[in-house]
């Protein structure tokens, strides 16, 4: 069984580790950069961040959760993806949708996003292996290289910016003058001087926007919710704010984490270098690339203080009702608050006077 990982700050664009393999004396193929390999429900992510750009898609939006029908072309044959549990809720919240990792609502998403879309999506977020132009590409049937995945968790960790990568910081000759320069004014190492000159280059350098910020925030919310109470609940034992998702393919030849808190992106990928046969059918992204992310998270993290992520301007927060997607001011069972762009907030649950409602806001419910 072979592996690759990156691990990226996503504020200086350092990379911080990078792992290629399994032994480099065995072979020196750079899984992390050379393997493209089917992402899964790792890329689940970036279909639902089209969605919610695009097609105004939130935390509430209900998605059917119904059986539908695939024809794959390269096979000439009909098929029908299942949920990994086997079964159809009707209706689900976007929330739970991504959360648990529910193939039939990303497959109407995809429907309702369009294909077509999702290709240019991609590319738009540094994507550069093909993405198939087909439903199936919803459940990441179009393979990826750990690299460009982690680079794409980057501008979800970021709130939609996307810094340059850095894996050279300094390069001087042997009489000390600096030839190039790409370290972070921040770096404590730093001489006073450099750091001047440091601070000037970023910000000519100011890293570009991908995603709004609102969107960014949105879908950021959805990974926090993946990596606390879904398929990636496991990543809350780092005891620090965390947000990520699972991957894993059929017959279980790839698997994924990708996941990031405030300061740190990393990305582990976990399978067979061929197709010939696959690990066991226990092995998910959960199960077997999670917790080696966790184990390196723990490591680079330990002593260090994370703050929660701050939302940025133009998110109002609402209650909602798991069940229907409506807003509600009270905290019944199945309710969640989640981030809104304000102003499309869902609508309220039943036919609450103004008054009850601006009384409900005076409580908090907001």
């Amino acid at each position: 069984v072979e592996g690759a990982m990156i691990s990226i700050d996503p504020h200086t664009g350092y990379v911080q580790a990078m792992i290629g393999g399994y032994s480099y004396e065995e072979s020196e193929f750079n899984r992390a950069f050379q393997s493209c390999r089917q992402p899964g429900s790792a890329f689940k992510p970036i279909l639902y961040s089209a969605a919610i750009a695009r097609e105004d898609y939130n935390a509430a939006t209900m998605i059917l959760d119904t059986p539908i029908t695939l024809r794959d072309t390269d096979i000439g044959k009909s098929w029908k993806p299942q949920n990994f549990e086997g079964d159809f809720k009707g209706e689900v919240t976007c929330r739970d949708a991504l959360a648990f990792s529910m193939n039939l609502p990303a497959l109407h998403t995809m429907e309702k996003v369009t294909p077509k879309a999702i290709v240019e999506w991609a590319k738009h977020l540094g994507i550069h292996t093909p993405v198939k132009e087909e439903l199936g590409s919803a459940l990441g049937s179009s393979c990826i290289t750990p690299w460009e995945l982690a680079s794409t968790y980057v501008i979800f960790a970021r709130m939609g910016l996307r810094p340059e990568p850095v894996f050279i910081k300094r390069i001087t000759d042997r009489d000390g003058h600096v030839l190039e320069e790409h370290a972070s004014p921040n770096d404590p190492w730093q001489p006073h001087e450099r750091r001047l000159d440091s601070l000037y280059r970023q910000l000519e350098e100011r890293p570009q926007r991908a995603i709004d910020a609102v969107d960014a925030f949105q879908l950021h919310y959805l990974l926090t919710q993946v990596a606390t109470r879904g398929t990636g609940a496991n990543a809350s034992r780092l005891h620090h704010p965390v947000a990520g998702k699972t991957g894993t393919t059929n017959d279980s030849f790839d698997t994924w984490f990708s996941g990031y808190t405030p300061t740190l992106v990393t990305t582990v990928w976990v399978g067979y270098d061929t197709y010939e046969y696959p690990m066991s059918v226990g092995e998910q992204g959960g199960k077997t690339a999670l917790p080696i992310w966790l184990s390196y998270m723990q490591a680079a993290l330990a002593g260090k203080e994370e703050h929660e992520w701050t939302p940025p301007e133009g998110i109002c927060f609402a209650r909602i009702d798991n069940q229907t997607g409506k807003r509600i001011f009270t905290d019944k069972p199945h309710s969640f608050v989640a981030p809104f762009r304000c102003g499309k907030e869902p609508e309220v649950e039943g036919a609450a006077s103004s008054s009850s409602l601006d009384e409900a806001e005076k409580r908090g419910g907001i």
